[in-house]
């Protein structure tokens, strides 16, 4: 059953790709983890026909681009220094595992609220000022 729903939405894109003209002025990107499961028709001419790859960051400045853009919206805690944080991690860290340990971060965030307001030690007020005025 999943190779058929692969076909079918495969089957679909194609059919989308096809449509567009070139007056529309459309441009589409794809990514993907997995080139080499690709299906030879994505790449034809008019497609999807540039491969563009793009490795885990080596640069100490790239990764901390990555990661600054990743939390751009997080509300971070003063003594939080991204800089730091980067120098802390593997240097073989992509894009994806800086999403993931952000996101990770904010679960274990979120439950720590959780457990203060469960305990009443939850600041209510400081909250309503980070989530609706700090923005």
């Amino acid at each position: 059953m999943p190779n058929l729903l692969f076909f079918r939405v495969v089957s679909q894109l194609l059919a989308e790709l096809d449509g567009l003209h070139k007056a529309a002025e459309v441009f589409v990107i794809g990514a993907t983890n997995r080139p080499d499961l690709l299906d030879r028709a994505l790449l034809r001419p008019g497609r999807f026909d540039r491969l563009i790859y793009v490795g885990i960051p080596e640069e100490k400045a790239s990764r901390l681009k990555i990661l600054t853009a990743l939390t751009r919206k997080f509300t971070l805690g003063a003594d939080l220094d991204l800089e730091v944080l980067v120098d802390k991690c593997p240097p073989s860290l992509t894009g994806a595992d800086f999403y993931s340990l952000c996101s990770n971060a904010m679960i274990n965030a979120l439950g720590r609220n959780i457990q203060e307001i469960e305990a009443g030690k939850f600041d209510f007020q400081l909250f309503v000022y980070y989530f609706f005025c700090n923005q």
